[in-house]
C-alpha cells in the first residue's frame, strides 16, 4: 500500500529525516515511536506531501499504491489526500471556533465536489453517528465539545471523505486514561467496518502496543528497529531497550553513558548515549540489518547476531 524507500527531509542544514526505508500493508496497524524530536511528526507531514519537494533528499521515494508520490501534480494529489488523511495531534486549533460543526465536517466534500448540499447534509450526520455523537453535534460550535469529544469530530472529519490510510498524530495524548481507550477502540472498531489502514505516531508505548500489529521506532530522524510488535517484548537495539525501561515500573536498565570514554566516535544518532557502544559502532553506516524473526535495526550488533 505505501512504500518509503530512503526518505530525507532537510530544513536548511537541519535533516529532520535521514535515510527512512519501511513499508505497509493494507489492513495494518503500524506505530510510529520515539522521543519528542525523532521525526515523527515531520514523517507524516512528508507522507501527505505537506513538505516542500525541495526539502526531500536525493534518493527518497514515496509510493503510494504504486504510484510516487515526488511526481504527483495538483490535482492528483488532491486525490490523494482524499484517500490519505492526517489527524492532528491538538483537535481543537484545528477547528475554526467561528464554524459550527456541520460546516467543517462538509468543508471537504465542497473542495472535491462532493455529493449536492443535502446530501452532503445527510453523509455529516451519518458520520457523526458513526463516531458516537448525536444529529444535533452538527449544530454546535467546536468549544461546546470536551476534548473527547472534539477527538471524535476529528476522526469524523477524515472519514467524510472515506480515506483508505489514516496518520493519526498523536491522537490520544491529551486525553483521560479512560477517554483514551474509548477513543483507541473506536478507531480500531472503524477499522473493522470501514477496512481502514492506521499510522500511529505516539510516544505512549502501552498506547501502541495495544493499537499497532507492527512498530517502527525512531530517534533523531532515523531507523532504530522496526518489525512486529513483539519488539517491545524483546527489543534488539539499546534505543528500545531505553525507551521501554524509561517507563515507570520498567525493569533496571543500564544506565545511558557519556562521552569520552575513550570509544571512537560513530555516525550513530544513538551513539552518544548508548549503553552497549564499543569500537564496533565506528563503521555505522545506516545500513538495515534483517534478524532472524524479520525484524529490521540499524544496529551494527546485529551484524554477529544473525542479521543480515
Amino acid at each position: 500500500m505505501l512504500d518509503v524507500k530512503n526518505l530525507s527531509v532537510h530544513f536548511g542544514a537541519k535533516t529532520a529525516v535521514r535515510n527512512l526505508s519501511f513499508q505497509i500493508e493494507k489492513g495494518q496497524n503500524l506505530g510510529v515511536i520515539g522521543e519528542s524530536g525523532s521525526g515523527k511528526t515531520t514523517l507524516a507531514r512528508a507522507l501527505m506531501r505537506l513538505v516542500p519537494r525541495d526539502c526531500l533528499g536525493k534518493g527518497s521515494m514515496l509510493l503510494y499504491h504504486g504510484r510516487s508520490l515526488e511526481d504527483m501534480g495538483k490535482e492528483e494529489l488532491k486525490m490523494l489526500r482524499r484517500d490519505m488523511q492526517l489527524v492532528f495531534q491538538d483537535p481543537f486549533s484545528s477547528f475554526n471556533p467561528r464554524i459550527k460543526i456541520q460546516e467543517a465536517l462538509a468543508e471537504g466534500l465542497v473542495v472535491h465536489g462532493l455529493y449536492s448540499k443535502s446530501e452532503r447534509l445527510q453523509r455529516v450526520k451519518a458520520i457523526l453517528a458513526r463516531v458516537g455523537l448525536s444529529e444535533e453535534a452538527g449544530g454546535k460550535y467546536p468549544h461546546e465539545f470536551s476534548g473527547g469529544q472534539r477527538q471524535r469530530l476529528a476522526l469524523a472529519r477524515v472519514l467524510v471523505l472515506g480515506p483508505s490510510l489514516i496518520i493519526a498524530d498523536e491522537p490520544v495524548s491529551a486525553l483521560d486514561v479512560s477517554v483514551q481507550a474509548q477513543i483507541l477502540n473506536l478507531m480500531l472498531d472503524l477499522k473493522e467496518k470501514l477496512n481502514l489502514t492506521y499510522i500511529l505516531i505516539a510516544h505512549d508505548l502501552g498506547i501502541v502496543d495495544y493499537f499497532c500489529d507492527r512498530i517502527l521506532v525512531m530517534y533523531q530522524g532515523e531507523l532504530m528497529e522496526s518489525g512486529a510488535k513483539n519488539i517491545l517484548r524483546e527489543p534488539f537495539h539499546p534505543y528500545t531497550k531505553l525507551l521501554l525501561h524509561s517507563r515507570p515500573g520498567g525493569e533496571k536498565y543500564v544506565p545511558e553513558r557519556s562521552m569520552g570514554d575513550g570509544f571512537e566516535n560513530s555516525a550513530c544518532p544513538f551513539y552518544p548515549r548508548c549503553p552497549e557502544r564499543s569500537s564496533k559502532c565506528a563503521s555505522y553506516n545506516g545500513e538495515y540489518y534483517t534478524l532472524s524473526d524479520g525484524r529490521v535495526t540499524s544496529c551494527v550488533l546485529a551484524r554477529g547476531k544473525g542479521g543480515e
